[in-house]
């Protein structure tokens, strides 16, 4: 099911309107990518997920232009030695991994990527 009609109702000038996780503390364990929805995206279209680092820069410039914007985003536990996660564990039993922190090619922001 396509929200972006849904979504495009929601949004208010100069302001941002979020629903998804709450990123965790520590950004190692989790990789975090985002959809944003403004006003002249197509309604059949769901826009490509953005790194952090695009997603921030994105909406600044959403704001700063005085539009609005709907954003989600999507957690995705990460590989690596420094995570509490075991892969083969039952409870991850088809869940597709991010790389570990140091192999993500995504530019750092506020500490993520």
């Amino acid at each position: 099911m396509n929200l972006t009609p849904f979504r495009k109702r929601a949004i208010i000038p100069g302001h941002g309107l979020f629903q998804g996780e709450l990123m965790h503390q520590n950004p190692r364990w989790y990789k975090y990518t985002w959809v944003v929805v403004t006003k002249d995206t197509p309604d059949d279209v769901v826009p490509e997920p953005l790194c952090y680092a695009e997603y921030k820069r994105l909406t600044a410039e959403i704001i700063a232009r005085g539009e609005g914007y709907f954003s989600t985003n999507r957690q995705q536990p990460r590989m690596g030695p420094d995570t509490p996660f075991d892969p083969n564990a039952e409870r991850w039993r088809g869940v597709t991994f991010a790389p570990a922190f140091d192999d993500d090619p995504d530019p750092i922001c506020n500490g993520f990527k």
